[in-house]
């Protein structure tokens, strides 16, 4: 097997050799290595030896991506000359793997067997120009399934880990035909490397934020309280749930040219009045609340209205300001049988009369409607009492409104 990697399989934290890294300046300015124009669509003699910064913007702007580093992977295949680019990502602890492959088109696809590579010392970079000898790979279902339908049998590989164990295994790929990998192409590789490694990073950072908002969010959404988050001018940046689906119902607040508008014309100058008083703290209060008239009729939404900050700010870059948390009267905390009884050992027939009577029915009612006498329902009560150290029905609407019930709901009404 024909390995140009042998002659550099030290890590890539080596410093590289005088006449390596005069080499690849020399190589850089030369048009017939495709590494010299790394901008795709610019001729190499434009390009320059040291301009990488295109395409380390790509892997930074990949992590904005709905499936990221596509764009990266596309502008890669170009400059470096490959047909196929494969990018696996686990994360850390677990066993699922996202596999990106670009080849013309992008596309993920599901795990296709282990990676005969998976073990390779992370950020040693290894050439194989060929594959169809090696029978790690002929004899595999990553080899089977993946590389011999494209027909590749050069692959430039390298594994990348992170301090919190993400793993990500790049394969620059080739068919038998094209030309072998070779050690200025290694050096090009190991150039982008610590990009990648820190944008992996921070992909775990952003992903870690981003469970926790929405963590918070379906929290939020549980307890029927919905979140709107504007900056300075007014313009809404992001809502939870529960308040998108109050926006989409454009009963008391609705959405005008990207800001955030009540109803009724007075209602609309005290909201915005109220909201610019806030972002300006010309107030000086920490919240205000105020209510919102729903053309439907029903009872007016309740509105507080609260400042975001201090953040830092840079000039034409719209930040968070103000939040909204919004109160729909209409809507109550699901409540789950399954939850009561866990925490307060009720039975079955308790919590179904439990959740009825904190609905806002009578006993009376709530005997109706589970098909039980008045005396039964009594009954439970009176056990329901007993078990939650309490005596009269208001305090058990308002112990479970408050308990961490209305935390198992859907948050839906």
């Amino acid at each position: 097997m024909e390995s140009i990697a042998s002659l550099h399989r030290a890590p890539l934290q080596r410093r590289l050799s005088a006449e390596m890294a005069g080499g690849f300046a020399r190589t850089t300015q030369n048009t017939d290595w495709p590494v010299a124009a790394m901008v795709a669509g610019q001729p190499a003699e434009a390009s320059g030896g040291a301009d990488l910064n295109a395409l380390v913007g790509v892997i930074y702007d990949g992590l904005a991506e709905r499936v990221r580093w596509t764009g990266l992977l596309e502008r890669l295949r170009g400059p470096l000359a490959v047909d196929t680019i494969i990018l696996t990502v686990r994360s850390p602890g677990g066993s699922d793997e996202t596999v990106m492959i670009g080849n013309g088109s992008m596309r993920p696809v599901l795990a296709i067997g282990a990676d005969p590579l998976a073990a390779l010392r992370a950020d040693q970079i290894e050439a194989l120009n060929d594959l169809g000898a090696d029978a790690r790979f002929a004899d595999s279902p990553y080899g089977r399934a993946l590389l011999a339908p494209a027909g590749i049998n050069r692959m430039l590989a390298v594994n990348i880990r992170t301090e919190d164990g993400t793993e990500c295994r790049l394969r620059l790929c080739r068919d038998a035909h094209a030309q072998p990998f070779d050690a200025r192409e290694e050096v090009a590789c190991a150039l982008l490397l610590p990009h990648l490694k820190r944008a992996l990073a921070l992909c775990s950072t952003i992903d870690l934020m981003e469970s926790e908002r929405r963590l918070y969010s379906s929290a939020m959404d549980r307890l029927m309280v919905g979140a709107i988050i504007l900056d300075e001018s007014g313009r809404v940046l992001r809502t939870t749930g529960l308040a998108e689906a109050l926006l989409a119902e454009k009963d008391g607040l609705k959405i005008i040219n990207g800001c955030l508008h009540a109803a009724y014309p007075a209602d609309d100058v005290e909201l915005q009045r109220r909201v610019k008083e806030v972002a300006r703290h010309a107030s000086g209060a920490g919240a205000v609340a105020a209510s919102i008239a729903r053309p439907s009729g029903v009872r007016n939404l309740g509105i507080v209205i609260q400042r975001i900050g201090p953040n830092d700010r840079f000039a034409g870059i719209r930040s968070a300001a103000v939040a909204l948390f919004i109160r729909d009267p209409e809507r109550k905390p699901e409540v789950k049988k399954d939850m009561l009884r866990q925490l307060f050992d009720l039975t079955p027939a308790e919590s179904a009369l439990a959740i009825l009577l904190t609905d806002g029915l009578s006993l009376e009612e709530a005997a109706v409607d589970l098909d039980i006498s008045r005396n039964t329902a009594r009954a439970h009560l009176r056990s329901i009492f007993s078990k939650m150290l309490i005596n009269r029905q208001s305090e058990l609407v308002s112990i479970l409104l408050s308990s961490a019930a209305a935390l198992g709901g859907t948050g839906q009404a």
